[in-house]
């Protein structure tokens, strides 16, 4: 199979700095931070987001980036070689949590992008206690993708004592049409339920209902497995005080 390569512009974004709850990165993870369409080379770009934890006797941490692309036809993802993501992205010493977002730019049509990255943890001495690898979900770039957007939750009194009718609306910010749009809504840290919607055009809304308890906080999110592809993840949610 003939490899595509990337157009020659490749962006980096640097260190977003440590994250406001250990909690929240125990285990490595990476993810699509950002993922952008367009006619020109320059246009099309995917962000991922590396997270790590340092823990016990972990006194510096350093991530690696690597590019995937999957093109229809092929058995197997092939790595993208680019001499601008061979360096480590390396943690101060001493931080207890770490953040970095990789941007690549010049992304091909036609084809589908994911990140491996490649995690190690390191004692005081430079010795390397832990390693771990992870991979990312998918940027696609084969036409306009949707944009899930929580934009609102409204709430009224329930049908029985205690209860409570809330109704999140949610829309669809980008160019293309998405389907089968899961909605979960989370109340004082419990799942409420989750209900589909079946499909959402370019530049529609809806509304979803959902009838549970009395609540002091509640988080709305669509597509929480981040199963359908966007333009952006990072406004799939929405947290308010009931």
């Amino acid at each position: 199979m003939r490899k595509r390569g990337l157009a020659p512009m490749l962006g980096i974004a640097g260190l977003l700095g440590a994250l406001a709850s250990p909690a929240h990165a125990v285990l490595p993870a990476v993810k699509v931070a950002d993922c952008r369409t367009g006619k020109a080379p320059e246009q099309r770009l995917a962000t991922f987001e590396g997270r790590m934890h340092g823990g016990k006797n972990v006194a510096r941490m350093a991530m690696h980036f690597q590019l995937m692309q999957h093109t229809s036809g092929a058995q197997d993802a092939q790595p993208v070689a680019s001499p601008d993501l061979a360096p480590w992205r390396k943690s101060r010493a001493g931080v207890s949590d770490f953040t970095y977002a990789q941007t690549i730019k010049g992304l091909s049509q036609g084809v589908t992008y994911s990140a491996v990255v490649q995690f190690r943890f390191f004692d005081a001495k430079g010795k390397i206690v832990r390693r771990e690898e992870r991979e990312s979900g998918t940027c696609v770039q084969d036409g306009a993708l949707p944009n899930l957007v929580v934009q609102s939750v409204r709430f009224a009194p329930g049908s029985t004592e205690k209860t409570a009718l809330y109704t999140v609306t949610v829309a669809n910010t980008g160019q293309g049409d998405a389907k089968s749009l899961a909605v979960t809504l989370i109340a004082d840290g419990a799942h409420i339920d989750t209900r589909t919607v079946d499909s959402l055009k370019a530049g529609e809304f809806t509304q979803v209902k959902f009838t549970g308890p009395h609540c002091q906080r509640l988080r709305a999110i669509v597509d929480r497995a981040m199963v359908v592809p966007e333009t952006v993840e990072e406004d799939n949610e929405l947290r308010a005080r009931c």
